[in-house]
This record gives C-alpha cells, sequence and structure tokens, in this order.
C-alpha cells in the first residue's frame, strides 16, 4: 500500500514507497484503416469481451461496452477500437492491455494507423493551496515576464504544453498545470462517458479528489504500428508515463 493509500499497479514497484501521483483516468486508442471487413466482426468483440463488460449499446457502425461498477467503457467503431477507464485500479494496466489486444484481435485487424496511450494523474503536492502551487508551478515550468500582466491583465489559469520524444518511432505529448477540482471536473464529462451509474459511487469519486492537486497529462503514441508491436508498446507506455509523472512531481519537490 502507498502512503497515499492506493495499491502500487503496473510500473510502479521502483518507487511505490514515496508519495506516488494517482492515475485518475486511463485511455488506450488503437486507430486502424477501415475496411468493409470490419463491420461483421464488431459483436463477436462483444461476445468474447462480455464477461468483463456486463452492459452494452449497439448501433449500426458501432458497439459500446460498458462496466460501471468498474467504470470502464470500451468502443469499438469504424475507425478500431478506445477504452476509457476511470478511477483505475490495481492492475488496470494489464486489463487494458488484456482487453485491446483481445478486441484487435477478434477484429482480425493487422496493421494500426496510430495507437495512442493517455494518463492523467493527480497529484495533491503535500496539500499545498492552490495560489502556492500556481506560483511555484510558473517558477517551474514558466518565464512569466511583467509585461505579460498588461497584456492579459490577471492571468488566473496557468499550463505548461509539450511535444516531446523519448524513444525513436514514438511521440509524446505533456499537458500540466495546477488544477481544482471543480475544473477537473469540468473538463472530464463523465455523464457522456457512462462509466459512472448516477449516485453514490460517483459522489464518492468526487469527494476523493484533493480539492487542489498538480494535474498531469502525458500521451504517448506510435504511428503505423502492426498488430504484434503493440503488446511491447502498450506495456512500455504504461511504465513510461509513470516515470514522466513522478519525474514532474520530484522536479516540483526539488
Amino acid at each position: 500500500m502507498m502512503a497515499n493509500g492506493r495499491t502500487p499497479y503496473l510500473g510502479e514497484s521502483a518507487v511505490a514507497k514515496r508519495t506516488s501521483p494517482a492515475l485518475t483516468r486511463l485511455m488506450v486508442d488503437c486507430k486502424h484503416k477501415p475496411t468493409l471487413e470490419f463491420y461483421p466482426y464488431i459483436d463477436k468483440v462483444g461476445i468474447r469481451l462480455g464477461s468483463e463488460f456486463p452492459d452494452w449499446a449497439r448501433g449500426q457502425s458501432f458497439l459500446r461496452l460498458l462496466d460501471k461498477r468498474r467504470h470502464r467503457a470500451l468502443t469499438v467503431h469504424y475507425r478500431g477500437v478506445h477504452l476509457l477507464c476511470d478511477q483505475p485500479e490495481r492492475g488496470e494496466f494489464t486489463f487494458a492491455k488484456s482487453v485491446c489486444l483481445s478486441a484487435i484481435e477478434t477484429l482480425k485487424a493487422d496493421r494500426f494507423d496510430e495507437v495512442i496511450v493517455q494518463t492523467l494523474y493527480t497529484h495533491a503536492m503535500g496539500g499545498m493551496g492552490f495560489d502556492l502551487l500556481r506560483s511555484l508551478f510558473a517558477a517551474k515550468f514558466l518565464s512569466l515576464d511583467p509585461a505579460l500582466g498588461e497584456i492579459f491583465g490577471e492571468m488566473t489559469d496557468l499550463g505548461f504544453l509539450t511535444d516531446f520524444q523519448r524513444k525513436p518511432g514514438e511521440h509524446g505529448k505533456a499537458r500540466l498545470g495546477p488544477m481544482k477540482s471543480a475544473q477537473w471536473f469540468e473538463i472530464n464529462d463523465y455523464q457522456a462517458a457512462g462509466t459512472f451509474e448516477p449516485g453514490e459511487s460517483f459522489e464518492q469519486f468526487k469527494k476523493s479528489l484533493p480539492e487542489t492537486f498538480l494535474f498531469m497529462e502525458i500521451t504517448l503514441s506510435r504511428k503505423d504500428a502492426e498488430q504484434s508491436e503493440i503488446d511491447t508498446f502498450l506495456q512500455d507506455a504504461s511504465v513510461r508515463s509513470f516515470a514522466i509523472a513522478n519525474d514532474i512531481v520530484d522536479y516540483m519537490n526539488e
């Protein structure tokens, strides 16, 4: 068990003894080149993964599988497979990899335009208030010339956005900033996602987020990937995204 009360998941063992950022939302996208051969296999994905997703909705060109108890949604559509996991639990990356590989194997898709892993982390920074966190974040990530205040007036929100590359053939994006819990629920539409039943469980989730925290969105992607490469990419992305989030927190605490 970690210092923040959360059980470590895949990729955390090396840093589990320190207070680590919480994985609060996980998304995996496997986008393939659409063909007419795709459509007969949509329902087969639902049959194969029915034990993992008890609820479902079917449209003319998509299948949406839901597990609201564990806050997961898998959408199979003409461009590929999209998995969303809210309030991730222990082993979520392992689950995500297994589900996505099962789905794309069933779809008989051999090549993908792009595979994307997006992780959203939150970290309370020792209970730091919003104004202090904003000042620290600006000092660490932004060079704010006083002249900017004359242009914008009071800058009420700050953020840092960068593209990066840590491994040949793969691409990364990071979006960081101080955030209040109310803003989190403004930018993440849980009603549209359908991963929570309305009521007590969602209210408990809302209360579990700190009032103020450091927000980190880390996206790793690989273009023109073969099916045989996806397993390794998803495994590596799970470890590297968590390592990046920890490095950011360490940098903020220096």
